[in-house]
């Protein structure tokens, strides 16, 4: 256990001294969050010092890492320290410049193993020896030493990245659950789905949801729609056609914005016709290459720009 939670030795990083630490930062803004009922709600919560609990279905987007940025600095604003943990590296990365832009330089330390030894021990050091008081990091950041810790927050706790593979196989959802109830600090579980162990946390009342309006849902989510009985009605060509023409105008009007990604189940006869669309490259040759044995029974996805296409297989 110890191995996971403290990092390897690094003398060159102990010989150095951790910088002073900064006096707590304003409140931020409510932001974003007050597209959630009850957003504004749970950061004034943590500014004046409360230890609130929710599970928090995040709308569809990218503002998450913002919002995460926003009840860290609550916390901070109330002279104590928080801790988030994340899958990986890439939503680290999102979460740290997101702190930065809001907070600035010097107010928070990121863990990870691709930092590399020493930094991530230094880092690790100014967390222990109180002069930073927030953490972000990946799955072993679950076992930071916060000082005064006021808020945990767990970024999807679905992956599978936050459940450690060695003994005694730790999850970060379980061990950030336990640092609430000892420390008697806030909880916030967040994703874009509710999963079995976060729902138990509500039913339970453990836990207070924390969701969007169901017009703020609407006017988030993407619009889904698909080829019923009515369009095929209506185009009496669709039943033999290789891309339905709701998904050719779809795929034709996602072109004019950006890229637009592809998924169909095992055959590759319906790139063919992408490959008409103005502004998309031909994938033909491409999906040419995965016939035979070797791509039956495969899911084929693509996606096509405008002047090229990347390919992958899943």
């Amino acid at each position: 256990m110890l191995q996971l939670a403290v990092p390897p030795r690094s003398a060159r990083a102990e010989q150095r001294p951790s910088p002073a630490p900064l006096p707590p930062p304003a409140v931020p803004e409510v932001g974003s969050w007050a597209r959630y009922e009850h957003g504004g709600a749970f950061l004034e919560a943590l500014a004046s010092g409360g230890a609130p609990r929710a599970v928090w279905n995040a709308l569809p987007g990218g503002e998450w890492s913002e919002e995460i940025a926003r009840v860290v600095g609550a916390t901070l604003a109330s002279g104590r320290g928080a801790l988030v943990v994340v899958p990986d590296g890439r939503a680290v990365a999102r979460v740290d410049a997101a702190l930065t832009s809001l907070l600035g330089e010097g107010r928070h330390a990121v863990l990870t193993a691709d930092a590399g030894p020493e930094k991530r021990y230094r880092e690790w050091l100014a967390v222990r020896r109180g002069s930073v008081r927030a953490v972000v990091g990946t799955r072993a950041a679950m076992f930071a030493p916060v000082r005064d810790l006021g808020l945990v927050v767990l970024w999807d706790d679905g992956d599978d990245s936050h459940s450690e593979p060695h003994a005694p196989q730790p999850h970060a959802r379980e061990v950030l659950l336990l640092r609430a109830a000892q420390d008697k600090c806030g909880f916030l579980l967040g994703s874009w789905s509710c999963t079995v162990e976060a729902a138990q946390l509500v039913e339970s009342g453990w836990a207070r949801p924390l969701v969007a309006s169901r017009e703020q849902v609407r006017g988030a989510a993407p619009l889904v729609r698909t080829v019923g009985d009515g369009d095929l009605a209506r185009d009496e060509a669709a039943r033999a056609a290789r891309l339905p023409t709701l998904a050719w105008q779809a795929v034709r009007d996602g072109l004019r914005q950006g890229p637009v990604l592809v998924q169909v189940p095992g055959g590759v006869r319906a790139a063919d016709g992408l490959c008409q669309l103005p502004g998309a490259c031909s994938v033909s040759a491409l999906f040419g290459a995965l016939g035979g044995a070797g791509g039956r029974g495969r899911t084929a996805v693509w996606v096509v720009r405008a002047g090229r296409s990347g390919l992958a297989l899943s």
